[in-house]
């Protein structure tokens, strides 16, 4: 199961305020057709609307593609879309757990440029870790957030609360 909170929206051209809505859908593939999506309410005369809505939608394989289409209600338009793959939110956990053992490895490199150091009996440095972040969200990165137009030119950003894909069974992986 997928597990997304939306929290709201900011159009990059917010002079213009209007009616929206966020649609979601997940499909097996981005060219393939939905074959079923939810929407939020309508938010009226607002270039920032907030929704804050929570979706828990079922995800057949871990290569499904999710699709965000923020609509203009009154013009029945889409303003920007946003993709991403189950795959993407995958990297999450894998990212705790890599900095997790990464930060084993600083500490345990840290003891021996101690032991160097004082073998050596100087400042240098012998080793600097860079980590990643001990909680990552693929929706920290801003680029990740953005709906684009038909173009590929950023229109809105999306905020979310939370993200987490949550595996049932161990067969998931086996139907990619």
């Amino acid at each position: 199961r997928l597990k997304i909170k939306l929290h709201s929206c900011r159009l990059l051209n917010d002079e213009i305020p209007g009616d929206h809505y966020v649609r979601i859908s997940i499909r097996p593939s981005k060219k393939a057709a939905p074959s079923k999506s939810r929407r939020t309410h309508t938010v009226y005369q607002s270039a920032s609307p907030v929704f804050e809505v929570s979706w828990n939608l079922s995800v057949d394989t871990f290569g499904s593609m999710v699709c965000l289409e923020l609509v203009d209600a009154a013009r029945d338009v889409i303003v920007g879309t946003l993709w991403f793959g189950v795959h993407c939110l995958l990297q999450e956990p894998a990212d705790f757990v890599a900095a997790q053992w990464a930060k084993s490895v600083q500490e345990t490199l840290s003891e021996a440029r101690r032991y160097v150091q004082k073998k050596k009996r100087d400042d240098d440095e012998f080793v600097k870790m860079h980590l990643l972040p001990p909680k990552f969200s693929y929706f920290a990165e801003a680029e990740n957030r953005y709906f684009r137009d038909a173009r590929g030119n950023p229109t809105a950003v999306a905020e979310f609360e939370d993200c987490e894909l949550e595996v049932l069974s161990d067969d998931f992986f086996w139907c990619m």
